[in-house]
């Protein structure tokens, strides 16, 4: 059974961590009112990854497309002029791929989880189905280019 807290704090240790040291980007967490009126917005960009495992699941990863496109040339280490949407579509899903698995990790270190490969998911769409959702953990965090929720749900009981 999904423990809520402790899947709540690795999920933020997750988004400190990789943002900061991966995308060069400081990260605050808890600015939920925030976050959520960026992340609400049409231009916005969603990755989705499911996973199976003692939990199963998905993670979404949502953020406006200016702060994406900021992560994509600090990741890359490039000048910003020089990023294309493909560059953009890319790290987004490297980004939601890397805090799912270390999130997981963190979560339960003695157990393995199969992660699926990252896709893009729309933005609105999305929105709709965590709505309904149960077993959902929601993280908001705020870095200095914009908002960026972090997101899970469980999709069956575990085995």
């Amino acid at each position: 059974m999904l423990n809520h807290q402790t899947m709540s704090n690795a999920m933020k240790a997750s988004i400190s961590k990789v943002l900061e040291q991966m995308f060069f980007l400081p990260v605050n967490i808890g600015h939920a009112a925030q976050a959520e009126k960026e992340t609400e917005s049409k231009n916005v960009i969603c990755a989705e990854l499911g996973f199976k495992g003692d939990i199963a699941g998905s993670f979404l990863l949502a953020l406006p497309a200016k702060l994406a496109h900021r992560a994509a040339a600090d990741f890359m280490g490039v000048d910003a002029a020089t990023v294309t949407s493909e560059h953009i579509y890319g790290t987004i899903k490297e980004m939601a791929n890397i805090l799912a698995g270390n999130t997981l990790s963190l979560y339960n270190p003695d157990k393995a989880f199969d992660l699926e490969l990252p896709k893009l998911k729309d933005h609105v769409k999305a929105k709709q189905f965590f709505a309904k959702a149960t077993g959902v953990v929601s993280i908001n965090a705020r870095t200095p280019g914009g908002g960026i929720t972090f997101s899970l749900f469980l999709n069956q009981a575990p085995k």
